[in-house]
């Protein structure tokens, strides 16, 4: 069985025909459209970061209760400690530190005007990765497979999971780059 295919021929636009259908904007309607865009993206990223500032908040108090239970010993309630301390620098960072953006060149990332916020920003990153690393590595070498102890293996992944989670949301935020879109505007001098 053999299948047609069917060709539209090919027609020069008519200028009759435009039905007010075309596909450039002007500047203004590309000024509207980016500034649309850029509104757009900082609700989302307020939306964001209000979320992913909240989760560690939340989590954090996951870690309570068994700080007050006395069957604990002194090491897994340093962990639990390390665990809290971990969140709510996760916290701190998604909520303190603005994702830097490209300039207008696209070349390099806009650096933070106050050095103190920028090294801050760099070693608290950084312990906190530690901080996570050593807390998995903990919860692997956790021996007792008791309840309570599957538990506490689980509290002592969360701080990294939430760490990777908001590093991920943070890059996601960096990469909407509307500055990108001012660059490729184009001249449309409307008639």
């Amino acid at each position: 069985m053999a299948t047609a295919r069917l060709r539209k021929t090919f027609r020069y636009p008519d200028l009759d025909s435009d039905d007010g259908q075309r596909g450039e904007l002007d500047e203004q309607e590309q000024e509207i459209l980016i500034q649309d865009l850029r509104c757009q993206d900082e609700k989302q990223n307020a939306q964001y970061k209000l979320i992913f500032t909240a989760i560690p908040l939340i989590s954090s108090i996951t870690y309570l209760p068994f700080l007050l239970v006395q069957s604990l010993s002194a090491p897994q309630k340093i962990f639990c400690f390390l665990g809290i301390g971990s969140l709510l620098s996760t916290a701190y960072s998604m909520w303190k530190f603005i994702p830097s953006y490209l300039d207008t060149k696209g070349d390099r990332l806009i650096r933070d005007n106050n050095r103190e916020d920028g090294l801050l920003k760099k070693y608290l990153g950084l312990s906190n990765a530690l901080v996570s690393a050593f807390l998995f590595l903990a919860a692997y070498l956790l021996g007792d497979s008791s309840v309570s102890k599957e538990v506490l293996r689980i509290l002592y992944v969360v701080p990294g999971v939430i760490y990777f989670i908001t590093f991920m949301v943070r890059r996601a935020m960096i990469s909407v780059d509307i500055g990108e879109l001012e660059r490729l505007r184009y001249d449309f001098k409307g008639a």
